[in-house]
């Protein structure tokens, strides 16, 4: 199910269990009295569909499931509109064993929310090749954290009027020790799913304002330093903490730190992000808005 932990989140975990039940409901009417429905665990679900018309077959019930997911469910005050990703895996084509088909089924669901959501993707072959690739990142990241295998660059914001240099944007790099120097395309998504992403981001953080002690040092007129915060920094409970603790542990005067944060991010939360905005503000730093 899409997006679960935020109906919990929002409504409450009483209401998240009805909804599962909800689920289950609807998922048993979208198949024959020989398939199965079981609920996996959290908000996963698998259906086993007996004697099926290979991918034709399956696509076809996938297809029935999403549409079924999309009815709204009444609520006070509203309705709830629903969505779900759907990964499918063929016996024996993809596998024999119950294990090696689940775990199919599991990376083709992925590969579902990875491609928006609310979709199905079969499995093949190259996504045990992707997800090779991304346990070696993950665990290459890892290497990297520890080993400091980062680098910053800046990139000056000029003043075409003076020709002054007035702040430097903050660009994230990866001197891989095989690779080269890699962007944060190439890692950043990894990160953010395996849960590294805030580690990194605290260290950019941190030694941007410590290499923005150094611009004022070396710069005749004040230079602002701006770095970018994802969606998963943004929303973390100890985003105001951190900031504030690094801010005193370099010394790095706030009024040259300006934070760039995304509109989606403040939108999806506005509530708590004019709260945190706020907090942010009293540090005596500046906020950017990106629209994008």
């Amino acid at each position: 199910i899409d997006f679960f932990k935020r109906i919990n989140d929002t409504l409450g975990h009483d209401a998240g269990d009805e909804l599962l039940k909800i689920i289950a409901n609807r998922l048993t009417s979208c198949v024959r009295n020989e398939d199965t429905v079981a609920r996996l665990g959290g908000d996963e679900f698998a259906v086993l569909l007996a004697n099926v018309s290979g991918i034709e077959g399956t696509e076809l019930v996938a297809k029935n499931i999403l549409e079924t997911m999309t009815q709204p469910i009444p609520l006070p005050g509203g309705e709830l509109v629903i969505t779900s990703s759907v990964g499918i895996t063929i016996y024996p084509n993809d596998g024999v064993q119950y294990t090696e088909l689940l775990k199919n089924a599991d990376m083709a669901m992925y590969r579902a929310k990875n491609a928006g959501r609310n979709n199905i993707q079969f499995y093949s072959p190259e996504m045990n090749e992707d997800m090779q690739r991304q346990l070696t990142i993950e665990q290459e990241l890892r290497h990297a954290i520890t080993h400091n295998e980062f680098r910053l660059y800046y990139q000056p914001i000029i003043d075409i009027e003076t020709g002054q240099i007035v702040a430097l944007e903050t660009l994230l790099r990866w001197q891989h020790p095989s690779k080269g120097l890699l962007s944060p395309e190439s890692f950043l998504q990894v990160a953010e799913q395996t849960g590294q992403l805030l580690a990194i981001g605290e260290w950019s953080l941190l030694n941007a304002c410590l290499q923005g002690k150094a611009v004022q040092a070396m710069s005749e007129m004040p230079v602002q330093i701006t770095l970018n915060l994802s969606n998963r920094q943004y929303s973390h409970p100890q985003l105001v903490n951190t900031v504030e603790r690094i801010l005193i542990e370099t010394r790095f005067n706030p009024r040259f730190l300006v934070l760039e944060i995304e509109e989606n991010t403040i939108t999806n939360k506005l509530e708590e992000s004019v709260d945190t905005l706020k907090k942010l503000k009293q540090l005596g730093l500046s906020l950017s808005l990106i629209h994008i």
